[in-house]
């Protein structure tokens, strides 16, 4: 590539005064020259023309080799001392721009900066679009690897099934979302993030062990001892990188696991990272096996599989898997299954939010590239006549523009380091706040890939803001520039700055608009009515304890004591235990029937979250009761089965009916349960989802399972989370206690998407806006500085200041109203590209896009006024004088 465009480089730095033809024609002629006088010599001595002609050549030898050799290395000495003299004009082109801009510490400061603020928020944002949508997943051949059934999770019987019948893969495997376990090793319990697989996980992920193996077949085996894997953060934390770790035991949940292997440092799951691994171990036919665990299914395609063939293939194969289930399934179930590519399913849900961002901060760029192309026009209009002169004295129009390129070379250059240095910076702040749960945020860093991202934009933006405006300097106007007949006109191009003006306002209004209307989405999910307290409730996770026998019959003596301890505890107003706490732990969907609407063959049973409680629930969240009674501490295990439903699941489920005394039953259970009470609605994960319909169910007449803590507190008196943390530690000490959090941190993270993409898009408006001002306040500044001869003559001849300032604001705000005007029809036109990212707000609010201007014209009136005041007081002798 580069010996194509040689040439054109050549041509514009003029490289060297010889040319390769001349010097190989002169060769030529010499050679001729030489054979001319040896026939001479011959026809003087006797010999006929021809003679002499055939004698000389012979003498010389082979006369096409030595005018090869001869030419080769006249080519090689041209090419030489052109390479040379192109060296020692590249030198003393940008020595001369370094001197020139030393001159200019001002434009030098504000163009660099400029540049530094658009390219490291650039840098700073392709880091994180690199590390999450576009860089390869690490694992050998990671193309191959697909989620089958990318919308939906298998239970280990489906999962068989396809393993066992499908034939587009290699391989298929599965693993079920990581969850909280209790972790007994090294002396200390604590809770850890544990995920299940199948046991040929690692084989089709082709990632070995880094000590010891990975799981084989006759780990799945219940009749052989539980083994788990380990993560690379847990072995240097708990073991402290010993080797002999392979063997030793720790207790997961209260069952001992035998430690077979740990993983490579990289390794981690899709969307279920963990501390270490166990393997699924369900028995045939049980409720694990075809209901309460799910796994996600991946697949390492076959070399001669395509995903539409592999798409087809599962399509027919969860129909067959409908049929197995021990009840029957609705006929709506695992259609429209598809296979998708894995690095797809884990970060697809992230690319809208980031291409936005990525199109802000290019957005920023441009306001950037355009500040600077302002000021750099301004510039060369200050320098018109020092280049009048010189294309006076001969110097042409490439070599003008060689030394102005050369200057915005060092501008661009210094800006791109400055903007690396800024984004390393910045990388740390977005590391920090992204919101918990997006994809690939341990590979976000600022690497050579990054680098050279940088490079290009500064390569992008040397033609953005250097290019055009050197070529328009290189064609001054002599006779005006040397006479200096410039200052009193309208100076050579004012007109072409201005335009760049209204376009960096017209950018400057779009992002602000956007930032806007993100913002005000925001403050609407914060006035979402929630259904319940968050105010001075504080929670944590309590794991199910495990006994060394009958674990159901103690576990409620646990939970007990536990509740009896903190509500002990000066300054608690009320405690209770949930399964799952809005905006804490998901929602976990049951499968019911309804005696009184019997789900008819083929549809899909009623699935309400089921949610299991101790009788202080509501209260301590103070959900109202609106019919019937709550849960009390009579209704125990071998009592009545009882159920409190909200309003959703009682409109859902008994749509025409009183929902008192009405009976539901989870599918797969013949117990019945009835309905003794109806609760207000409540946002269970999502602020923009309507209610979820729920079941809240006694703790004493539910399975023992994980718990969560809610405690009311006292504003005045509130507990301190070490004083929590004691009171549960003291009933047992074998239980890890989680961190104390409030209930509203858990549903402001609900938003944190929202919020960051807000963050993150106010911020790089406020730039744009800065840089917008800055951009103003240039071309006003360098248009005060053009008519400085012309402000004092009018002051000379009575105009007050008022009016000469007036006059300059009046300028400056047509500019302002003109990029305004195009800015708002640009962000009316592309609305409804940020709709979706909305809340309760509409893509052309009123206020939003009323407001915008009112502050662009404040920011511009800030930025006109100093030149404004400026050219109100310049006397008549100044003016003459500077001329």
């Amino acid at each position: 590539m580069f010996r194509r465009i040689r040439p054109g480089v050549a041509k514009l730095f003029r490289l060297g005064n010889r040319h390769p033809e001349a010097s190989v024609a002169d060769m030529d002629a010499e050679i001729q020259h030489h054979l001319a006088e040896r026939e001479a010599q011959l026809v003087a001595r006797g010999f006929s023309a021809d003679d002499a002609r055939a004698m000389a050549r012979k003498k010389f030898g082979d006369l096409e080799a030595a005018q090869r050799t001869l030419h080769a290395s006249a080519q090689r000495r041209d090419h030489a001392l052109a390479s040379r003299e192109f060296w020692r004009t590249v030198r003393s082109d940008f020595a001369f721009a370094l001197r020139s801009l030393r001159r200019a510490p001002s434009f030098l400061a504000v163009a660099v900066a400029s540049l530094a603020i658009g390219i490291g928020a650039n840098a700073a944002m392709f880091s994180v679009v690199d590390a999450i949508l576009l860089k390869p997943l690490d694992y050998p051949a990671a193309g191959q690897l697909v989620r089958v059934w990318d919308q939906g999770v298998a239970p280990p019987g489906v999962y068989d099934i396809m393993r066992e019948s499908a034939t587009s893969y290699t391989g298929l495997a599965g693993y079920d979302g990581a969850t909280l376990v209790s972790v007994l090793a090294g002396g200390e319990a604590t809770r850890l993030l544990a995920a299940r697989v199948t046991v040929n996980l690692m084989d089709v992920l082709r990632v070995p062990p880094l000590v010891g193996r990975v799981f084989r077949a006759d780990d799945a085996n219940l009749a052989s001892a539980p083994t788990a894997l380990l993560s690379y953060a847990m072995w240097r934390d708990r073991f402290g990188l010993d080797a002999s770790v392979v063997g030793q035991s720790v207790l997961l949940d209260g069952i001992s696991h035998t430690v077979i292997g740990v993983m490579p440092q990289a390794f981690g799951l899709p969307e279920a990272d963990a501390a270490l691994w166990t393997p699924v171990r369900a028995a045939r036919g049980s409720v694990e096996y075809w209901w309460t665990t799910y796994l996600r299914v991946v697949g390492r395609l076959s070399p001669d599989a395509t995903p539409e063939a592999a798409t087809a293939e599962v399509a027919l194969l969860l129909d067959r898997a409908r049929g197995a289930f021990p009840y029957r399934m609705p006929d709506s179930w695992g259609t429209g299954a598809t296979v998708s590519p894995l690095q797809e399913t884990m970060v697809g849900g992230s690319r809208p939010a980031l291409l936005l961002m990525m199109g802000a901060v290019a957005l920023v760029l441009l306001v950037a590239c355009v500040n600077v192309a302002t000021l750099y026009m301004g510039r060369t209009a200050t320098r018109a006549r020092e280049l009048a002169v010189r294309s006076a004295l001969g110097a042409g129009r490439a070599r003008i523009v060689r030394l102005l390129v050369a200057e915005c070379t060092v501008v661009a250059a210094l800006g791109t380091l400055a903007g690396l240095v800024l984004a390393a910076v910045a990388l740390r702040v977005v590391v920090a706040v992204v919101p918990v749960g997006t994809p690939r945020v341990a590979e976000i860093a600022l690497d050579a890939r990054v680098a050279g991202f940088g490079v290009v934009l500064m390569l992008v933006s040397i033609v953005l803001f250097g290019l055009v405006p050197s070529l328009r300097a290189a064609q001054p106007d002599l006779s005006r520039a040397i006479k200096g007949d410039g200052a009193s006109g309208r100076p050579t191009g004012m007109r072409s700055a201005s335009l760049l003006v209204v376009g960096q306002l017209a950018m400057v209004v779009v992002l602000v608009i956007g930032a806007g209307l993100l913002t005000r989405s925001v403050w609407q999910l914060r006035q979402v009515a929630l259904g319940f307290r968050t105010e001075q409730v504080v929670t944590t996770e309590l794991p199910l304890p495990s006994f060394a026998s009958d674990t159901a019959a103690r576990a409620p003596l646990y939970f007990a004591e536990v509740l009896s301890r903190v509500e002990a505890i000066p300054g608690v107003q009320r405690a209770a235990f949930a399964s799952t706490a809005p905006f804490g732990d998901g929602i976990a969907l049951s499968a019911m029937e309804v005696e009184a609407h019997p789900t008819p063959a083929g549809a899909a049973a009623p699935t309400p979250s089921v949610v299991s409680v101790s009788d202080g629930y509501f209260a301590a969240l103070d959900i109202p009761l609106l019919q019937g009674r709550l849960p009390a501490a009579s209704d125990r295990a071998g009592t009545e089965r009882i159920g409190v439903v909200d309003e959703a699941a009682a409109r859902t489920l008994w749509p025409d009916q009183d929902p008192i005394g009405q009976r539901i039953r989870y599918v797969w259970d013949q117990g019945w349960m009835t309905v003794v009470g109806v609760v207000g609605n409540v946002k269970r994960d999502d602020l923009t989802a309507e209610p979820v319909a729920s079941l809240y169910v006694p703790m004493t007449q539910s399975e023992p399972r994980a718990m969560r803590l809610l405690l009311r507190v006292d504003e005045r008196n509130a507990p301190s989370a070490a004083t929590i943390q004691y009171a549960l530690r003291s009933v047992d000490r074998t239980v890890p206690v989680g961190a104390i959090e409030t209930l509203r941190d858990l549903v402001l993270g609900s938003t944190a998407q929202s919020d960051f993409a807000a963050l993150l898009l106010a911020a790089f408006a406020g730039v744009a806006l800065l840089l917008g001002g800055v951009g103003v306040y240039g071309v006003m500044s360098a248009n005060v500085n053009r008519r400085t001869r012309e402000l004092g003559v009018r002051m000379a001849l009575g105009a007050q200041s008022s009016q000469v300032l007036g006059l300059v604001l009046r300028q400056g705000m047509v500019l302002v109203c003109t990029g305004v005007l195009v800015g708002l029809c640009v962000a009316l036109a592309g609305a409804r590209l940020i709709e979706r990212f909305l809340f309760g707000v509409s893509p052309f609010d009123a206020l939003i896009f009323a407001s915008v201007p009112v502050v662009l014209a404040a920011t511009a009136v800030a930025a006109t006024m100093v030149p404004a005041l400026r050219a109100s007081r310049v006397p008549l002798i100044i003016a003459i004088r500077g001329e």
